[in-house]
């Protein structure tokens, strides 16, 4: 994924004065999300296989604000991937439009204003200067577009090849009379006992039992 890097480099140069480290670009298809910076790389999801080359492009910019938070010691994230205002405050100065998601915070950016934003409850509009300023380096990404190309359909190959593993919950019981107090979990049980690894009634004290088929 060389042009991956030579992407991040160069919004690294345009952006942020070279100031963010380098970071490499590893593919996870179990990660339901198209890019996210793990704190140490830059994780590639299997929702990639949904973004367009410009779209890439903005995804890899959010990651990397994310990048200078962290760099500044900024509290950008709370629960859940709740985007808080220091994420807000760096992507308008970048000259974004700032778009606010009913239960993810400010953490849709966009660098021309948004329409027909879903579950959208408020905008933030950049200065103009600044917005000219992105949308000049996004229209002049130096890299090769061609070696991208074959890397993103590479990726794409990967990610259809070996869709996500799905995650079974299984249900356990207790001992309490009927209605049992019960639970799900994607842990399997212990031996032939059937209980959950780590898991207790309060009610009644006994082993939760697991009570589903288990899968393969």
């Amino acid at each position: 994924m060389r042009q991956f890097e030579v992407i991040y480099n160069y919004f690294n140069h345009a952006l942020f004065n070279d100031n963010l480290p380098n970071q490499e670009f590893k593919l996870d298809v179990n990660k339901k999300f198209a890019l996210r910076w793990d704190k140490k790389d830059i994780v590639i999801g299997s929702e990639f296989v949904s973004l367009n080359i410009y779209e890439f492009y903005v995804s890899v910019i959010h990651e990397m604000i994310h990048i200078r938070c962290h760099q500044s010691g900024l509290n950008d994230l709370g629960i859940n991937q709740y985007h808080k205002k220091d994420f807000l405050k760096i992507a308008l100065d970048l000259g974004f439009f700032v778009i606010k998601h009913n239960s993810q915070g400010w953490s849709i950016i966009s660098p021309i204003p948004p329409r027909n934003a879903i579950n959208c409850i408020a905008v933030k509009a950049p200065n103009a200067t600044r917005n000219c300023s992105l949308l000049d380096v996004l229209s002049d990404v130096d890299c090769n577009l061609q070696e991208l190309r074959t890397e993103i359909e590479s990726l794409h190959h990967s990610i259809i090849s070996n869709p996500p593993s799905k995650t079974f919950f299984l249900k356990y019981q207790c001992s309490c009379p009927e209605p049992h107090n019960s639970i799900r979990s994607g842990r399997r049980p212990l031996g032939a006992g059937m209980e959950h690894p780590d898991a207790m009634c309060k009610t009644c004290g006994s082993d939760y039992l697991c009570v589903s088929e288990l899968p393969d």
